[in-house]
């Protein structure tokens, strides 16, 4: 037999929807409402009150792989109309293994490669293509980082050096009027 279901106000109901909405727990939300002066609530009703403001789950995963299979086409579409980089599987790094000599360009080709692979691994549904694909990426997002050069800050740009900048110029003028008035 069903359990009965428990009034418990439409100000109740209102903070459970606000609360569940921003994401707190059934017992921040049992505190929430003990502190508004509203009758003491149990977790385990406000979990409840929860799912039905959830709805139900299979809703959520029927819509999350509708989504998933539509982004699987969109990339499908896009590996098939992109036109084949300079590089092949073959030209790319084995794992971790990036020439040290690799220029900025040969590894910008090779991203761009690794990308378009993934998107078409992931079109497949070849899981293990993608996570290869994904690895190689990252590595080569690494030694990309590490192979572009540093940008040199100028020390003239600094605030403290403006200001200081600044107050020797207002010395120098200063100096400058001083030795000119005790001259005349």
């Amino acid at each position: 037999m069903a359990r009965k279901r428990t009034d418990l106000g439409a100000r109740a109901e209102k903070m459970i929807a606000e609360l569940g909405a921003g994401g707190a727990s059934a017992a921040v939300i049992a505190k929430a409402l003990q502190t508004a002066g509203i009758k003491r609530t149990s977790e385990a009703t406000i979990k409840r009150r929860l799912l039905e403001l959830r709805g139900p789950v299979r809703a959520a995963r029927g819509t999350a792989a509708a989504e998933k299979d539509a982004l699987r086409e969109e990339y499908s579409k896009a590996a098939a109309a992109e036109p084949e980089p300079e590089s092949t599987a073959e030209d790319l790094p084995k794992g971790d293994a990036i020439p040290a000599d690799a220029s900025l360009d040969q590894i910008e080709r090779w991203i761009r490669r690794a990308d378009t692979m993934g998107k078409a691994a992931f079109a497949r549904g070849d899981l293990e293509g993608m996570g290869k694909m994904g690895r190689l990426s990252a590595a080569l997002m690494e030694a990309k980082r590490k192979a572009t050069p540093d940008a040199k800050e100028d020390p003239n740009d600094s605030p403290d050096m403006r200001k200081l900048g600044e107050e020797v110029e207002a010395r120098f003028l200063k100096y400058i009027d001083d030795v000119l008035g005790a001259a005349t």
